[in-house]
């Protein structure tokens, strides 16, 4: 995961509608370190494993949001009107969000959240979307906690 630079917000930013405002970004990941097999499990994963055991035990299938599957190493832009979420180009030194790939209006979701164990510090957030489709991902918590108070009443703790 990387923390979110302002290098970050001037690539976000191309994409903004006249007058639009970034109130937040975040940069994910789903905790893997490999690809996912046709049986959903992941092959050469060594991270993740908290988040896995949170699918798991809250009986949680994820179905994609709106219908993009990998969501692995993704930016999220919160803006006054929508999310915005960014596929990273993360095979390089500076990762970045490359492709836009999808937007949610900005009032269309909660998010759940937890700390998540050992260093780097990190959240697990879980969000929730109409439709029951649900993404489950890890941040870091400095860029996590300002995306949160963002969403204010709309973001709770596990």
């Amino acid at each position: 995961m990387v923390q979110v630079q302002p290098r970050h917000r001037k690539l976000i930013a191309t994409h903004l509608e006249p007058g639009e405002q970034v109130i937040a970004i975040l940069h994910t990941d789903q905790g893997k370190a490999g690809p996912t097999t046709a049986s959903g499990a992941t092959a050469g994963s060594s991270t993740g494993g908290g988040r896995r055991r949170y699918l798991a035990e809250h009986g949680i299938v994820e179905k994609g949001v709106n219908g993009v599957f990998d969501l692995a190493d993704t930016w999220l832009a919160l803006t006054d009107r929508r999310l915005a979420f960014f596929k990273g180009a993360w095979f390089t030194l500076l990762p970045k969000p490359k492709k836009h790939i999808l937007d949610m209006p900005a009032d269309s979701f909660t998010v759940k959240w937890k700390p998540e164990n050992g260093p780097p510090d990190r959240l697990l957030l879980h969000f929730l979307f109409p439709g029951d489709e649900n993404l489950v991902v890890l941040a870091e918590a400095e860029d996590a906690e300002e995306f949160l108070r963002a969403l204010g009443d709309r973001a709770g703790r596990i």
